[in-house]
């Protein structure tokens, strides 16, 4: 029964990506992607994919990640152009917009099977949501909500759109549980071992003295 249930799940979720060619993308209303199915209606906002954009790019600056000698602290290293989907010529920006993109279709394919599941928060989830938002009240906006409001600016949302973030982000995570169990503990030992063997990388560590 389980692995019917899983499998059906995969199938919805490789047949929705297919159908996110035809989902509406627009600046009009924030609204930067919608899907519609079954009665169903779940939209991502522009604001989402900005602050992934902006978390991505703070992660490569983070780790000091270069391009041609430029660091991610510079336009330079955006602009610079390389094949980095084994085939197309692009620039490194353009690049990490379309993986995120993506991201944000997966995203939305995981709120519709949330909806469609019939799952809902749980009060210790949303609990969790607040306490990381009032901890960004203290620690970024020394107390105060309309200081971190011009902190978020940069990063294109506010208050109110980072708690809907952190929320899809919260429905995301239970859809996993629901689906896999914690920790995958629903999924059976072959599953894993396909995953790893398709993921599993070999290399060598060369040590000089």
């Amino acid at each position: 029964m389980k692995k019917t249930i899983l499998r059906a799940a995969a199938l919805s979720l490789a047949c929705l990506l297919l159908l996110l060619g035809c989902v509406s993308c627009s600046g009009k209303g924030k609204t930067l992607m919608t899907l519609k199915k079954d009665g169903v209606t779940v939209s991502l906002s522009v604001n989402f994919y900005e602050l992934m954009l902006s978390r991505m790019k703070g992660t490569l600056s983070g780790y000091g990640y270069t391009a041609n000698g430029v660091t991610a602290d510079y336009a330079a290293f955006w602009d610079f152009k390389d094949t980095f989907n084994g085939s197309e010529l692009q620039t490194i920006d353009e690049y990490y917009r379309d993986n995120i993109l993506e991201n944000c279709r997966t995203y939305l394919v995981a709120l519709y099977l949330f909806e469609k599941e019939g799952l809902s928060l749980s009060a210790k989830a949303k609990e969790e949501i607040e306490d990381r938002l009032n901890e960004l009240i203290l620690t970024d906006g020394n107390g105060s909500k309309t200081k971190l409001n011009s902190v978020l600016a940069a990063y294109g949302v506010n208050y109110d759109m980072l708690k809907e973030i952190y929320t899809v982000e919260a429905k995301v995570s239970a859809l996993q549980t629901h689906l896999y169990g914690e920790n995958g503990s629903k999924l059976g030992n072959n599953v894993k071992d396909e995953y790893l063997a398709e993921h599993y990388v070999h290399f060598r560590q060369v040590f000089l003295a």
